[in-house]
């Protein structure tokens, strides 16, 4: 058996291994190179194995340039069982990195931007991050650590990932991933990567297409970024890009008033923990609250059927521009983490407009700027049978009804009742469901809103 130690070991041709291989294999000790400067072939007439040291500093079998170990197969020892390294010896020079446990094999490729003199090493590490020491780094690294827009880490395994020398910020990674059916749908895989604190998304450009399925050997692309010292697998929340506007907060043609934020009557917990809604999450944002890009809390609902059972509900706030924005992340694109990729009725609620259902499903995720955008038409929301499940608040401009107080998708002599009440109260300087104007007051003004679109006997779809 070939055994590196305490120095570069030079492997030139492939001829050399077949004529001097063992029934034992190639191993190389910690802290030793084997360089490889021309192609050799990891099928060996005997099955032998390669492998290395896997400890703080490894052995690494090293292609020089335009070297390869080829001939890398699943299922057998036709792969490193430890670390390969690549030296880049001219600029955009990727590499194949064949590495695996045992006979699963979990390769990397380089690819893309790549500088020239840039030196990375690879390993497959099996078993659960959060558990399983990382060799070169000497810890682990907890999945439960992981960024806002990262729903899940993998617990498969890991590849550690050591940049030697030179920075690999940019390089477009692609991963042999193991059988993910039971884990997520493809277009929900993400290539994350550990960056001392936690598992960031490294797969944010290649998005929904970064995997190319999610079976055993499918691949998955991500890119680069400085610091990270290890790569996973994660899973991504299913997200839906909603556009829509309220009728009470329009200040302009497209644009909608933001005064109950700027004016701090905005909660910073979502308002929809009420006998209307029965919805209990403790979703908190201080400081979009109170942003003066944001209107107002929606409630952002996906179902299979109009009529049917809620796959998912998640609250987010609305822009000024009508942008709906999640929570956690302040971004455009809502986040769902119980409602698998599919197609849904994409459902807008407000505290007291009515509410707005898509017109037939969407096919989620969706992806900016494929927005579901209810503002620029009346067929962008679902018929209610009377020709007017949305207003028209300006030439081409809609938008949804306001005047449901109690969220029974029809405005009505309750819904007036309701909003009169408020106004007897004499409510002012708040967050009121009466006042439908958003200017903190429930007064005459908002009685006589209402009672407009009570007149016109309003409903959603829903009711």
């Amino acid at each position: 058996m070939y055994k590196f130690t305490n120095q570069l070991f030079q492997l030139i041709l492939f001829t050399f291994f077949a004529s001097q291989l063992s029934a034992q294999g190639n191993h190389v000790f910690s802290a030793s190179e084997a360089v490889i400067f021309s192609p050799v072939s990891l099928s060996t007439p005997g099955g032998q194995t390669w492998s290395t040291q896997r400890s703080a500093t490894p052995g690494y079998f090293s292609l020089y340039g335009a070297a390869t170990l080829f001939g890398a197969a699943d299922g057998s020892t036709a792969l490193v069982d430890g670390y390969v390294k690549h030296y880049a010896t001219v600029a955009n020079q990727g590499a194949f990195f064949p590495v695996g446990v045992g006979n699963d094999l979990r390769s990397l490729t380089t690819s893309g931007t790549i500088p020239s003199g840039l030196q990375v090493g690879a390993s497959w590490i099996l078993g659960n991050p959060t558990t399983t020491i990382d060799p070169t780094d000497g810890g682990t690294h907890n999945i439960a650590n992981k960024a806002t827009d990262v729903l899940e880490v993998n617990t498969t395994g890991q590849w550690d990932w050591v940049n030697v020398s030179g920075s690999a910020a940019g390089v477009t990674l692609t991963a042999s991933i193991p059988n993910l059916s039971g884990f997520g749908a493809a277009s929900q895989l993400r290539l994350v990567g550990w960056n001392g604190a936690e598992w960031v998304n490294l797969s944010a450009t290649q998005g929904v297409a970064a995997a190319s399925g999610n079976t055993e050997n499918s691949t998955l692309s991500g890119t680069m970024q400085n610091g990270i010292t290890a790569l996973g697998i994660g899973k991504a929340y299913n997200i839906a890009y909603v556009k829509v506007f309220l009728q009470g907060a329009m200040s302009g043609a497209t644009t909608m008033t933001n005064y109950l934020t700027t004016a701090g009557f905005v909660p910073a917990t979502q308002p929809f923990n009420n006998l209307y809604f029965n919805y209990n999450g403790t979703e908190t944002n201080n400081v979009l609250r109170s942003s003066a890009s944001i209107t107002d809390w929606v409630m952002i609902e996906l179902r299979n059927t109009v009529t049917g059972a809620i796959a998912d509900r998640v609250p987010a706030f609305v822009r000024t521009d009508g942008v709906v924005v999640d929570v956690v992340t302040g971004q455009p694109g809502v986040q769902f983490s119980n409602a698998i990729p599919g197609n849904y009725y994409l459902i807008v609620h407000h505290r007291n407009h009515l509410s707005v259902v898509s017109p037939t499903t969407i096919s989620l995720p969706n992806t900016a700027p494929t927005t579901h955008d209810f503002t620029t038409g009346l067929a962008q929301a679902l018929a209610n049978g009377s020709g007017n499940s949305m207003k028209e608040t300006s030439a081409g401009v809609w938008a949804m009804w306001y005047g449901d107080y109690n969220h029974d998708q029809i405005i009505d002599g309750i819904d007036r009742n309701f909003v009169l009440n408020d106004f007897r109260l004499g409510l002012f300087d708040g967050y009121f469901l009466g006042d439908l104007n958003f200017d903190g007051f429930a007064d005459g003004l908002d009685d006589s809103f209402i009672l407009v679109n009570f007149s016109l006997g309003l409903e959603s779809p829903l009711f």
